[in-house]
């Protein structure tokens, strides 16, 4: 029986284990796409017009890190980007990002180390959802910040309901405030317009 949108939506945010996460995303994944798309699903369209004010090669190597069904990648190819390869720790996801022509190359990550080994082979990376409260933890996103090679651009995004947890933007400001990040874009604006959420949209470049 097909769980209604609501439920999911509902639950996403309630997620306590990897084992939970998984088994949400696989019952999501054949309805992901046209629920998000329903409740006015924005961040992928912001996230990938800033990444490309900030880059100047739109054709070098791009990941979009928790690529989940593609709907980033698509964002990330109309906004003009030519060279994306994408990773997710879902199968299901990624089977339907796989059925789109979006990816160059698309990688089936580990639960317990979804950060892949060639990171630093990317100039731009992108995590649009993909850290949060219902995802990837703010431990993962102090690994995408370490692995980044010199001169790199990370795009992501923080909805409402992430950023009352301190520790997301917490791990943003250590790697700032040390000098090896630099944030050079930062903007509030819509989420899931329907639902009246909000995210907070950050491009960050590695410079030491």
């Amino acid at each position: 029986m097909t769980k209604p949108q609501e439920d999911f939506f509902s639950r996403v945010y309630r997620l306590k284990t990897g084992a939970d996460t998984q088994q949400f995303y696989s019952d999501w994944a054949t309805t992901y796409e046209s629920d998000v798309t329903r409740n006015g699903y924005e961040s992928p369209r912001r996230c990938a017009s800033a990444l490309a004010q900030c880059v100047e090669n739109k054709s070098a190597p791009l990941l979009d890190f928790g690529c989940g069904t593609g709907l980033s990648g698509q964002a990330l190819l109309e906004a003009g980007f030519s060279n994306v390869s994408g990773t997710d720790i879902n199968p299901e996801m990624l089977s339907a990002a796989q059925s789109k022509s979006v990816y160059r190359n698309l990688i089936l990550a580990s639960v317990e180390d979804p950060v892949p080994e060639n990171i630093g082979s990317f100039g731009a990376i992108a995590a649009i959802g993909a850290i949060g409260i219902g995802a990837a933890p703010a431990a993962v996103l102090a690994r995408l910040l370490e692995s980044m090679r010199r001169s790199a651009l990370l795009v992501m995004s923080l909805n409402d309901h992430t950023l009352q947890h301190p520790e997301f933007a917490d791990a943003i400001a250590r790697f700032t405030r040390i000098g090896s990040h630099e944030l050079v874009f930062e903007k509030n604006g819509p989420h899931l317009t329907r639902l009246a959420l909000c995210s907070r949209v950050y491009v960050l470049r590695r410079v030491g």
